[in-house]
């Protein structure tokens, strides 16, 4: 195979194409890190951040019985209950409870 390094046509056996693979393979591009938002892949979720921001303005968690119900998740009810009505609370509680269990 052949690389463009610079505007350049390389092999992959050159010497200036193996340093530039290598330079790339020493900086990712693209991604911010914080070290208590990052998931197994070094990406960051924009939920997880969410979330940490709402914990710092200080709405806790709820737990109920064994389950806790993170800040994302009650602002999310919140915003279904005010916007689409009691029924979009009770399918979202459904689908809660459902990945809830399925997650035991």
């Amino acid at each position: 195979m052949v690389r463009i390094v610079n505007g350049e046509v390389l092999p992959d056996d050159d010497p200036r194409s193996i340093r530039s693979r290598q330079a790339e393979q020493r900086r990712p591009m693209g991604r911010v890190q914080h070290n208590d938002d990052i998931q197994q892949d070094g990406t960051v979720s924009v939920f997880t951040v969410a979330n940490n921001k709402l914990k710092a303005l200080g709405i806790p968690p709820l737990t109920i019985g064994s389950h806790v119900i993170e800040p994302i998740v009650s602002v999310g009810f919140l915003l279904a209950g005010l916007l689409m009505g009691p029924r979009a609370v009770l399918f979202g509680a459904v689908l809660y409870g459902i990945h809830a269990y399925s997650n035991q």
